[in-house]
């Protein structure tokens, strides 16, 4: 599932851009697959001083990295993370 992450936003901030972004995957095949995280408390800021919040797309499938962030890229900074997942063993 692509988890979206709002970095160096306040909570009114991502919470409305998960809201706009929210429409924009709605007529995905694996729209419902999408969760985001709001971290109201981040501050994203470069060395010379200057804020510079993005939003990190995490997905373990490539192809819905790439979609997600052709999606986004006219509205945001994006960073992606490809990452793999190991399920918990039973027991």
């Amino acid at each position: 599932m692509p988890l979206i992450e709002f970095v160096g936003y306040s909570q009114e901030e991502a919470t409305e851009r998960m809201n706009k972004y929210s429409e924009l995957f709605r007529e995905l095949e694996f729209a419902d697959d999408y969760i985001f995280v709001i971290d109201s408390g981040s501050k994203v800021i470069g060395l010379n001083g200057i804020e510079q919040p993005l939003v990190r797309v995490r997905s373990r499938y490539p192809e819905r990295n790439e979609i997600t962030q052709k999606i986004l890229a006219p509205y945001e900074d994006v960073e992606m993370l490809l990452i793999t997942f190991q399920q918990r063993e039973a027991g």
